[in-house]
């Protein structure tokens, strides 16, 4: 990656916390952990994040609480949801609610590695889009002049304001 993203692993399971700081970090990621859903939470209305991997299952609030929060406080923030319960229900929610992807537990090093690359690229051009749109929002009803006064010219000209 040529910038260094920023991750947020929210997860009530410490080892699980730790395998994912020991794969991403080595990987140029700033990676910052917490252990529940009020702290995730917290962290993000505190600092904005590139992604956020949090555990589906979590007391007090869980993972599809956390998707909620983040599409509403921070919708260009990407999500992966991982979880050691996984149904094709709790799949579909979270997909529905903006999650990048969903990992059931437990997975590989490599697995992560491209979990995390594929969904930091899918919320990176979703950004060029959006400012894409807003640039070309701007240009239309401008006018233009082409530059040059050749005969050629003046008939694109023509030809672009017919069409």
């Amino acid at each position: 990656m040529s910038e260094r993203a920023t991750i947020l692993v929210a997860d009530d399971d410490a080892a699980m916390r730790d395998a994912c700081c020991q794969v991403l970090e080595p990987e140029g990621y700033t990676v910052k952990e917490v252990e529940s859903g009020e702290a995730a939470l917290a962290a993000i209305r505190l600092e904005a994040f590139d992604l956020v991997i949090l555990d589906l299952k979590m007391p007090r609030v869980d993972g599809m609480g956390i998707l909620r929060r983040i599409q509403q406080e921070s919708p260009g923030t990407a999500a992966v949801v991982i979880t050691g319960y996984p149904t094709v229900e709790s799949a579909v929610e979270a997909m529905k609610l903006g999650a990048a992807d969903f990992l059931p537990k437990p997975f590989t090093p490599d697995v992560l590695r491209l979990t995390v690359r594929r969904a930091l690229r899918g919320a990176r051009m979703a950004k060029e889009n959006l400012l894409l749109r807003s640039q070309l929002d701007e240009c239309r009803g401008r006018d233009y002049e082409l530059v040059g006064q050749s005969q050629a010219m003046q008939q694109i000209g023509d030809l672009v304001r017919r069409v």
